[in-house]
């Protein structure tokens, strides 16, 4: 009977601790739930970051730090704790002379309300003022050189290929600096097997971020393709400089003309349009051979090629 009786004190004494540990849980739940719930007011310093500088202007500090109290939920707080608690402010919405931007902290109370996601009414904003000096910088433009891997589908190409938004584009900074820029590169890409028309962007490389701005960091592009094909011609050389004294007898006479066309231009093209030459004067004497030479071409071919890409002559009385 007493070993009985212990059995079930002891399963008495486990259940009634899993439920002691339950409500023990439960309770202090609930009290953490109800304690996020209410108001607190906390301290909170913000980093304030002043954005959209002009490109040719430099700020001595473009950041300050920012004391401001909050009232707010304990949910809502814990999250701003976690956040990174910068706010973004527009360069050009600050007063401004010829020598210094300023920050008036007063003015700007809605604003950094709203990045912080509070209410105007909840926060309040250390009432402080700053004097943000810059220098102007020198400025000056230079082209962009892109760089960009292309390749077209089997009877598909371009006339154009990549065409930039803009060809050049303005840097500034220290003038012994931006002196010895040419060019301002772009990142690689590559567009492969193309068949249809392409647009996007390339991020261009600046070449000393800490001394140097670029008008913009994305250049846009585009490429025009089209559904080509391939003609050929059979036009007679030309000879430039011909000797007074002799006649020179080209070998061959005719040269074969290849191009590449839209299949929209194929029919708009003719052997009128093209002129291959060779001259005299340039004449590979050793070998008595010339180079013949593409004097004129129609504007809507590309990839002309010319064989034999030498002739042979003879020389006669």
């Amino acid at each position: 009977m007493t070993k009985k009786t212990n059995i079930f004190s002891n399963a008495f004494e486990t259940a009634n601790w899993k439920a002691i540990l339950f409500f023990t849980s439960f309770t202090f739940l609930l009290w953490l739930i109800l304690q996020f719930s209410k108001e607190h007011k906390i301290d909170l310093e913000l980093k304030v970051q002043f954005v959209d500088v002009p490109v040719n202007e430099i700020l001595d500090k473009n950041q300050i730090l920012l004391n401001t109290s909050l009232t707010e939920t304990g949910f809502k707080i814990f999250k701003k704790e976690l956040s990174k608690n910068t706010i973004l402010i527009p360069i050009s919405s600050l007063e401004k002379n010829e020598y210094f931007y300023t920050f008036k902290s007063s003015m700007f109370l809605s604003q950094v309300a709203n990045q912080v996601d509070v209410s105007p009414t909840n926060i309040n904003i250390e009432d402080v003022q700053y004097n943000l000096p810059y220098a102007l910088k020198a400025t000056k433009k230079v082209p962009i050189h892109f760089n960009a891997n292309v390749s077209y589908a089997k009877s598909f190409s371009s006339y154009k290929g990549i065409q930039l938004s803009k060809d050049s584009i303005e840097i500034a900074g220290p003038k012994q600096i931006i002196s010895s820029i040419k060019s301002i590169k772009t990142k690689k890409i590559a567009l492969q097997e193309l068949k249809a028309n392409h647009k996007g962007e390339f991020e261009l490389i600046n070449p000393n971020p800490n001394l140097i701005s670029l008008e913009t960091k994305l250049m846009n592009f585009q490429i025009r393709v089209e559904k080509f094909t391939e003609i050929s011609f059979t036009i007679p050389l030309q000879l430039k400089n011909s000797p007074e004294d002799y006649l020179v007898e080209l070998i061959p006479e005719h040269v074969k003309l290849s191009f590449q066309t839209s299949i929209i231009n194929a029919q708009l093209i003719t052997e009128d349009d093209f002129a291959v030459v060779v001259d005299f004067n340039r004449a590979l004497k050793k070998a008595y051979t010339l180079v013949p030479k593409l004097q004129k071409s129609s504007a809507k071919a590309i990839r002309v090629s010319i064989e034999p890409n030498q002739v042979e002559y003879v020389l006669r009385k």
